[in-house]
């Protein structure tokens, strides 16, 4: 990709951020991109959000993410030694 751009939304209720490219695109077999983007769907579902991922026609790609101001609470999150728990580098 030669350019990428990131855009951010807020309304009352919801929080949206977009990341746009303008490379290749995704490749149309949906067996041959791995478990990132179901890893990335399972994620958003956890956090009531909505996810999009689109190639668009001559190449590029956008991914979409919708999600609501608040978050619902996990207390499972909140502990170090929870599954999917990572620090901050």
């Amino acid at each position: 990709a030669r350019s990428i751009t990131l855009s951010t939304t807020l309304d009352a209720s919801h929080i949206c951020i977009c990341v746009e490219d303008d490379g290749h695109g995704l490749p149309a077999d949906p067996q041959r991109q791995g478990r990132g983007f179901l890893n990335m769907r399972r994620r958003a579902r956890e956090m009531g959000a909505l996810l999009d991922i689109t190639t668009r026609d001559g190449g590029g790609t956008a991914v979409s993410l919708r999600l609501p101001r608040e978050l619902p609470h996990r207390p499972e999150a909140d502990r170090c030694d929870a599954p999917n728990w990572r620090a901050a580098a």
